[in-house]
């Protein structure tokens, strides 16, 4: 018992030494204290930290997290990568706010050791497996780790593809798809996706098709499953099925009516990529479709990025776009957003050039 006291009462300490280290000019005594004390029990003191804050309103944290990890990786330097295998525990944590944010910590301790290909053996194997998480923005912290840590995230992710957890293949193949630059279009990420469109589980070929579409891989195939998956069950595989459908532009012809009829979706979310999908794929026939206009309208009077996107949308309309969305676009040309007032004056002149 009375080691248990006296390895507590340090963690204590060490955990009032990292909230001064956040302030503007930190003591010397807790710079030096966090030093001495090294990465493992530094970071061990920040995880209890976390742990603790997570059980209260952020209004009561004693420090911000995020920043807490930052001047702990500057303070432990090249030797952060020591402590960051303290984090692999909370991986199991039952709450997705600890495992998510472990693999942030994970991320900001190892990523200046993945050049040098020194970043710690058990990590890898770690970050793979939460890549299956069943939490989808775990799954989505996990790739950006995965990527921040490995030294050749391209050939790790391919590799993973192989992985006998289907929502690990699912990862990775989105991952293919959305982090890809113009050279993987026709590189080796369509080449590593397409035989995926044979897996044995559904959802891994549903996003097989997807991420081949972002890649600008769409044939009948492809187009076939994302029918599916839009006409399917999984709200989430829906909407991610809507929007990649547009990346195939006019050829998804077909798509039409399942995207007519996600524009009544109980999720907004789903009835903003059906409706934007539309405007890809049949300008003509989002401009007569009262649903599809609405949407987008209200999507650019939210502003933000969903006002971004429904802008483009908008302006591929072109002469048939409706004289609400015209007007609409107008208004947003004074947004506080730039990229909203800039897409917005984009549409417009689009809109404007086709009518002449």
């Amino acid at each position: 018992m009375m080691h248990y006291v006296v390895g507590e009462t340090r963690n204590q300490r060490l955990r009032q030494h990292i909230v001064m280290l956040t302030n503007d000019e930190p003591p010397r005594a807790s710079i030096n204290a966090l030093r001495a004390a090294g990465p493992d029990a530094s970071f061990r003191a920040l995880m209890t930290l976390v742990r603790d804050m997570l059980d209260k309103p952020p209004r009561e944290w004693t420090v911000s997290p995020n920043d807490a990890l930052r001047a702990l990786v500057k303070i432990h330097g090249e030797r952060s990568g020591e402590g960051a295998e303290v984090f692999l525990s909370a991986l199991g944590d039952d709450r997705p706010e600890i495992r998510s944010w472990a693999l942030h910590a994970i991320s900001r301790s190892c990523s200046n050791r993945r050049m040098a290909g020194s970043v710690p053996n058990a990590i890898l194997p770690a970050v793979v497996e939460a890549l299956g998480d069943t939490h989808p923005w775990v799954r989505e912290e996990a790739c950006d780790c995965f990527v921040d840590v490995h030294p050749d995230w391209q050939v790790g992710l391919i590799n993973c593809l192989q992985h006998s957890n289907p929502l690990v293949r699912c990862t990775a193949i989105d991952a293919l798809g959305g982090r890809g630059g113009q050279d993987d279009r026709v590189g080796r990420f369509p080449d590593a996706v397409l035989p995926m469109l044979d897996d044995p589980d559904s959802r891994v070929r549903a996003t097989a098709a997807m991420s081949l579409a972002r890649l600008g891989r769409g044939n009948d195939r492809v187009l076939a499953l994302l029918r599916d998956a839009i006409q399917g069950d999984d709200p989430e595989l829906r909407t991610s099925a809507c929007a990649a459908v547009g990346d195939i532009g006019s050829a998804a012809a077909a798509a039409v009516p399942d995207l007519m009829a996600c524009l009544t979706d109980e999720d907004k979310v789903t009835r903003r990529c059906a409706a934007a999908s539309l405007a890809d794929i049949a300008p003509a026939k989002a401009a007569e479709s009262e649903a599809a206009c609405a949407i987008l309208l209200e999507a650019l009077e939210d502003g933000g990025m969903p006002a971004v996107f429904a802008a483009q949308s908008l302006g591929k309309l072109g002469v048939d776009a409706p004289s609400s969305a015209i007007s609409a676009l107008q208004r947003a040309t004074t947004s506080d957003h730039a990229f909203v007032r800039n897409e917005a004056k984009n549409a417009l002149e689009k809109i404007r050039g086709m009518k002449r």
